[in-house]
């Protein structure tokens, strides 16, 4: 906690603000898509909607943790109420506003997310794309299905493919990851320096131009913002931007690198 007090004031002290910034790019980015005037939609009101079912949802599952807890092969089983779950572990609103902003102003075509969870955060990202193919990572078959069916309800013209398993696993396994060649990959579901350094270089080939990368809770730990660091420094990371929650790298080869840190309006 005391890591994440001290990095969060740093951020505030180094963050930028508007007129500091000189790319168009960036810029643009930052008008348009992370300081909106609106930043909350009514597709948000209908999620949220449903998050405030899921909070009130009290039956017990039995789940397989293969995130910052998993060590190896030692799988830990637990057991936990859905409104917990929703409580502690599902996308903040201001965080999956963000997401669907992003989404809807980049329209990427080919959508990668590593944590279905319960499906919070793919609906926000899923409800602003218009003609793309979207693939959810989810390491436990449980949350899987929960998932589904709180997609398939909210709106069942928009298809997503789940895919349960350890990531790592399924990167090195599942004949359809191995072919897909995403242009927006949101990671959230292991919050650990090596396991996210891995999924970086396998994709950063794969990425196509001008694609990007969001990595979630960079401050959560050591681990996590040393591997955020070694992210943002490899050479074909030209545009990195720091909000503390999430971490984001653009893929523009020819572009002059830059870092950015900005504050996540509320």
């Amino acid at each position: 906690m005391f890591f994440q007090i001290w990095h969060f004031g740093l951020h505030i002290l180094h963050s930028r603000s508007l007129h500091l910034i000189h790319s168009p790019f960036v810029y643009e980015f930052c008008t348009k898509v992370l300081w909106a005037k609106k930043r909350r939609s009514q597709v948000g009101e209908n999620i949220e909607h449903l998050r405030k079912k899921l909070l009130q949802n009290q039956t017990e599952i039995a789940l397989t943790d293969f995130g910052a807890g998993f060590q190896g092969k030692e799988i830990l089983q637990k057991k936990k109420k859905i409104g917990d779950i929703a409580k502690n572990s599902a996308r903040r609103r201001v965080e999956g506003e963000l997401l669907y902003r992003i989404c809807k102003h980049f329209q990427p075509k080919k959508c990668l997310e590593f944590g279905t969870n319960l499906g919070i955060s793919t609906l926000y990202q899923l409800s602003a794309l218009e003609n793309s193919s979207f693939i959810s990572l989810e390491g436990d078959e449980n949350l899987a299905k929960i998932a589904f069916q709180n997609i398939s309800s909210f709106d069942n013209t928009k298809r997503v493919e789940i895919i349960t398993g350890e990531f790592s696993e399924s990167l090195a396994k599942n004949p359809i990851l191995q072919e897909y060649t995403p242009d927006y990959i949101f990671i959230d579901g292991n919050h650990r320096y090596e396991p996210t350094l891995a999924y970086f270089y396998h994709f950063l080939p794969k990425i196509k131009e001008g694609g990007m990368m969001i990595f979630d809770d960079i401050y959560w730990s050591k681990g996590m913002t040393q591997a955020w660091k070694e992210i943002i420094a490899h050479p074909e990371v030209s545009i990195s931007i720091d909000l503390f929650w999430f971490g984001i790298c653009f893929i523009r080869r020819n572009q002059a690198k830059e870092n950015f840190k900005f504050m996540l309006k509320m």
